[in-house]
C-alpha cells in the first residue's frame, strides 16, 4: 500500500468524514488542511498512520494557534483502519506531542 492509498482509505471513512464535516471549517472558508503519512511496524504488522491536520483561524487573537486532529492507523495488508483518534480545537504544542508519540 503507497502513503496516497493509505490517505484515501482515510478519506473514505464515514467517521472521519462525520468528524471532518462536523468539526473543520466549510469548504468556503477556504480552511488550511494538511496531512501527515508515515509506516510504522508493530505487533508483526506494517501500517500507516495518517495525521489530518486543520489549522483553525482565530480572528480575535492571533496568538492562539488551534487544531483539529484526525489520527489513523491502518493495517497495510488488509487495508483496513485499526484505530481512529479524533482532537478538536487542540494547542498546537499538544499536537507536537500527540504526533510525536505516534510516531514511535
Amino acid at each position: 500500500m503507497t502513503a496516497s492509498q493509505a490517505l484515501q482509505i482515510a478519506f473514505e471513512d464515514k467517521e472521519t468524514i462525520h468528524f471532518i464535516q462536523v468539526n473543520f471549517s466549510r469548504a468556503e472558508e477556504r480552511p488550511q488542511i494538511i496531512t501527515q503519512k508515515w509506516k510504522s511496524k508493530s505487533d508483526h504488522k506494517n501500517k500507516w498512520k495518517v495525521a489530518i491536520i486543520e489549522k483553525i483561524p482565530c480572528f480575535f487573537d492571533q496568538r492562539r494557534k488551534f487544531l483539529n486532529l484526525i489520527l489513523l492507523e491502518i493495517d497495510s495488508l488488509q487495508r483496513k483502519i485499526l484505530s481512529r483518534q479524533f482532537y478538536k480545537n487542540i494547542y498546537i504544542s499538544e499536537l507536537k506531542g500527540i504526533l510525536s508519540y505516534n510516531r514511535r
